[in-house]
């Protein structure tokens, strides 16, 4: 599976885990998917978004 298949898919499980960061998610994914990001960068944003919404 490539990098952007992941970014797809955890981006898709995420949104539905939690949907009060649904714009913060999808606008990681898309600074990724426009090569603003590497896949590492986009990790490590996700996982501070995951931390502010838990």
């Amino acid at each position: 599976m490539s990098e952007r298949q992941k970014v797809a898919e955890m981006t898709k499980t995420l949104v539905n885990m939690f949907p009060d960061s649904k714009n913060d998610l999808e606008k990681e994914k898309y600074y990724y998917d426009h090569n603003y990001f590497t896949f590492y960068d986009w990790e490590e944003n996700v996982i501070k978004i995951i931390l502010m919404a838990a």
